[in-house]
């Protein structure tokens, strides 16, 4: 019986404690979707590029990126865990069936990265990859030659980018999503993929200042 009793007192002081744990993640979400959106494009583009570059803690804060932006367009978005060896670090879904592949790399990149993307890509059984690269001192790669060649290839068809504001705007042009939505959406989206992906609450905090700071600019 006193083991009973003790077990009892443990589970329930251990309930307790994530209760208390899903609480103060639940606040947090919440305050992450309620980040001020008092933006205008060229100054989301401005401030998403400063920070993911300024530290990509070992490419978390692109890959977040990279899934908060798709997830301003599409349902099924798939961040996959950090340094996962399996292809595609964000991957968009359609009735539970991978549609196209994100590769994020916050380093310099030969267009091999990109013939391999697609390869990987075709294997997933998608016939759309994206090259999202977000890093200093990058060549920029000869996309136009990269893509013929995928598509002869792979049958896959392979777009790059090169910088934060790119993508963003890649993403709005490939979908019915208005610039105006990914201002909106963005900010709040950004911040709970961050969370999910392990990017540090220094990072996290650091993201909710820039907008605050740019928004209340504007006010």
């Amino acid at each position: 019986f006193p083991y009973t009793t003790l077990f009892r007192s443990a589970l329930a002081a251990w309930i307790h404690v994530r209760i208390d744990v899903l609480e103060v993640q639940q606040l947090e979400s919440q305050r992450s979707l309620e980040l001020s959106t008092g933006l205008d494009p060229s100054e989301l583009f401005e401030i998403t590029e400063i920070f993911v570059r300024e530290d990509p803690e070992g490419g978390k804060r692109g890959q977040a990126f990279v899934a908060a932006a798709l997830n301003c367009a599409f349902n099924e978005v798939v961040l996959q865990p950090i340094n996962n060896p399996r292809p595609g670090d964000v991957r968009v879904l359609q009735n539970g069936e991978v549609v196209w592949v994100v590769e994020v790399k916050q380093i310099e990149v030969e267009e091999q990265t990109a013939f391999d993307l697609a390869r990987e890509a075709r294997g997933l059984g998608a016939s759309l990859a994206m090259l999202a690269v977000m890093a200093d001192h990058h060549q920029p790669l000869d996309r136009d030659r990269i893509r013929r060649r995928a598509l002869k290839d792979q049958h896959v068809l392979l777009e790059i980018t090169e910088s934060a504001g790119e993508l963003l705007s890649t993403i709005c042009v490939f979908s019915t999503t208005t610039i105006t939505q990914v201002v909106e959406r963005f900010p709040g989206r950004y911040a709970e993929r961050m969370r999910e992906h392990g990017v540090s609450e220094s990072g996290r905090r650091r993201w909710a200042e820039l907008v605050d700071a740019r928004g209340a600019s504007r006010s």
